[in-house]
């Protein structure tokens, strides 16, 4: 089997059968989801300690509730006990893949924000943020540990792709800020649809699954970037985030 390295051709096609899934799902009323909070299901003896914000519908943009202190949720998410619970999932994912046998068509899949790239310097930033300028400031700053998990998996063999939630008009500064990583394949949140993260990401994982494709790890900050229950054994990894929830 191909791997999807040098999948550009791939992606497009693709995007078509997938384009249309998500219309139809959307026109069903399928893909819009606003809850108060999302449901985080664990494995059992797996608990969350760092509560994540929940807001009710109306609070939300763009399917994102943020912490309404977010002066004080920044500092939460760069202080130690935070920052120790982030690298310890990172370890157990990095031992997980140490554990797996390497084949182009298995894939290890990345979030972006505060999974690779780590935002906390945006957010600490007051209000009105711009985003667009963040995403052109160089150096990166990544996860250093994350960082590490994805060039040993590249390193090894496996097929290494991210999927965000950021749209699609994000997509060339998205690519250009994150393109020294070569990565397999990328997928941004399309324009147009009142398109969930959770929606999105779970299509993307169901098609990648039909033509061919064994998801062996999948490591992001949110409940919504997992397959539900979210276990590390099956290769689902779910990083703290105390400043913001994406739906």
């Amino acid at each position: 089997m191909k791997p999807i390295v040098r999948a550009r051709i791939l992606n497009k096609a693709v995007f078509r059968a997938l384009s249309v899934s998500l219309m139809l799902a959307a026109s069903a009323g399928s893909l819009v989801s606003i809850a108060a909070e999302p449901t985080i299901k664990l494995k059992a003896k797996q608990e969350e300690t760092f509560k994540r914000p929940a807001c009710a519908a109306a609070d939300m943009k763009n399917f994102m509730c943020y912490n309404p202190q977010m002066k004080a949720a920044t500092q939460l998410q760069q202080s130690e006990p935070v920052q120790k619970a982030f690298e310890a999932t990172v370890g157990r994912a990095q031992k997980h893949l140490d554990s797996l046998k390497p084949s182009a068509d298995k894939l290890v899949i990345f979030d972006l924000d505060d999974t690779l790239i780590d935002d906390i310097p945006y957010y600490a930033q007051p209000e009105p943020r711009d985003f667009s300028g963040w995403l052109h400031q160089r150096p990166v700053k990544y996860h250093e540990s994350v960082l590490k998990l994805l060039k040993t998996a590249k390193a090894r063999g496996f097929s290494v792709i991210y999927i965000t939630g950021r749209r699609a008009n994000y997509t060339l500064p998205t690519a250009e800020q994150v393109q020294e990583l070569h990565w397999d394949a990328s997928y941004t949140r399309p324009l147009g649809l009142p398109l969930s993260s959770e929606a999105h990401k779970k299509a993307l994982r169901q098609m990648l699954r039909g033509i061919g494709y064994t998801i062996v790890l999948n490591i992001g900050d949110q409940v919504t970037d997992h397959d539900l229950p979210i276990d590390e054994s099956k290769g689902e990894f779910l990083l703290p985030n105390v400043m913001y929830t994406v739906y």
